[in-house]
């Protein structure tokens, strides 16, 4: 929406890759391995994507006995051209990668969700408590959730199947509304 779709590709590329390390959790976690040995094992992964990305498919393979759809060669060449050539990507080439990384995510939440919604829960507490341990000297602060457009609690089936451009536009729509309450709070 501000013209930055060098940054959109780079964002829509670490939200597919922290899906996959959710993902990782959550089969994980319903293969009861502890958490500490998770911990190890993922520092051995953690700043390698290409082993993050083995780690999903191998996981994915053993619990649903099928290959998860990935970006084509074409769109990782253009992810690479993006992030590692310095390509500028126009508003288009954009918003088709988006929806793209959209269209791999969305139908593996619905999959995972029938078959791990117990596991969906444990790896959320966890993280949201892990998110609440106070380092010293900080302050005790709140916690809230907000539906994104990839989101696990989003009870409008709409939600769930709107398109990156419609989901732009409430965003443009909520930020004139708020630019408006601005307005109105300075008079």
């Amino acid at each position: 929406m501000d013209g930055y779709y060098r940054e959109a590709v780079s964002s829509f590329t670490s939200s597919l890759e922290r899906f996959y390390e959710f993902c990782i959790k959550v089969l994980c976690k319903k293969r009861n391995i502890e958490n500490d040995v998770f911990s190890i094992v993922w520092k051995q992964v953690s700043n390698q994507s290409e082993r993050q990305l083995g780690a999903f498919l191998f996981l994915w393979a053993s619990e649903f006995g099928e290959l998860p759809q990935l970006l084509s060669s074409k769109d990782t060449g253009f992810r690479n051209s993006v992030i590692h050539k310095g390509k500028i990507p126009t508003k288009e080439e954009a918003l088709e990668y988006g929806g793209t990384v959209l269209a791999i995510i969305r139908p593996k939440i619905a999959q995972l969700k029938l078959q791990c919604e117990e596991e969906i829960e444990r790896v959320t507490f966890e993280y949201i408590q892990s998110c609440s341990k106070l380092v010293e000297g900080q302050v005790q602060g709140g916690k809230m959730c907000a539906n994104t457009i990839v989101s696990l609690t989003a009870g409008e089936e709409k939600h769930n199947t709107q398109t990156l451009e419609d989901a732009l536009a409430e965003i443009l729509v909520w930020r004139q509304m708020v630019a408006l309450t601005k307005g109105i709070t300075k008079m």
